[in-house]
């Protein structure tokens, strides 16, 4: 079992799921982002938290389950805010549509 994927995602205030059968769709207050998962991994949306299901016998299937589970989390939080910590300096970045 992954350590990592046994962990469920949760979603705050601003941030709007949407899950097809392959596919999450990310929408916050910095834009929107989508991810296509693995044939060996799926997720569950319930009650303001994502579960990332996969096949616990396959070992790729774990390791790709793990994996999904941070690009998800990462996903979310990214679109929430960006900012890069520099030293003691604070930088804050504007994302714009790509043409």
């Amino acid at each position: 079992m992954s350590r990592v994927a046994k962990n469920p995602v949760s979603i705050p205030a601003g941030v709007e799921i949407k899950l097809e059968e392959k596919t999450i769709t990310v929408s916050g207050s910095k834009g929107k982002s989508d991810f296509t998962f693995p044939n060996s991994v799926s997720a569950a949306y319930k009650d303001d938290f994502i579960t990332v299901l996969y096949d616990e016998t396959s070992t790729q299937s774990t390791a790709l389950a793990g994996t999904t589970r941070s690009l998800i989390h990462n996903m979310i939080n990214i679109l929430i805010t960006i900012k890069i910590l520099f030293s003691n300096y604070t930088i804050e970045l504007k994302l714009m549509e790509r043409n």
